[in-house]
């Protein structure tokens, strides 16, 4: 009762019902995790390869285990918050939560990136998405992250 077949290569398959409720709630854990990371979705991010794999298995194109790599993102996803958090850290002078022009200009000299007024204006323009005049926590990691992540840095 509840179970549900379907066929695949000529087989037919029985899936009980908690696995199918199993795989919705791992599609929905890769969904939320989409939902505030959209920039994972790019193939210019370095974890994309990890998100297509889920997707994969998940679809059945592919053999795995969708928990252990939704752990494994999970694990990659805070090691990148961390290193994110300790750079933004490192750079907002103020201890303000939020990164100045000023923080931006030394955090770019600091790096070695281009960091004339009207660089770090423009940069400031692309990641100060609220347009408050500096650039949160949150602005910081979306931008790194549509850029590919810290592992393109």
């Amino acid at each position: 009762f509840g179970s549900s077949q379907f066929g695949y290569r000529g087989k037919l398959f029985f899936i009980p019902p908690r696995a199918g409720r199993m795989a919705d709630d791992f599609q929905g854990r890769l969904q939320a995790i989409l939902a505030v990371k959209p920039y994972l979705r790019s193939e210019n991010h370095h974890l994309n390869p990890t998100v297509k794999a889920i997707q994969d298995v998940l679809a059945g194109r592919k053999d795995g285990d969708p928990r252990d790599l939704l752990n494994r993102l999970d694990t990659e996803l805070q090691a990148e918050q961390e290193t994110l958090s300790r750079a933004f850290k490192l750079f907002d002078n103020r201890c303000s939560g939020h990164l100045s022009q000023g923080d931006v200009k030394s955090m770019n000299s600091y790096l070695g990136f281009p960091a004339s007024d009207e660089d770090v204006a423009e940069l400031m323009r692309a990641i100060d998405t609220d347009r408050g005049g500096t650039i949160s926590l949150k602005e910081f990691e979306n931008y790194v992250g549509a850029m590919g992540g810290t592992g393109k840095l």
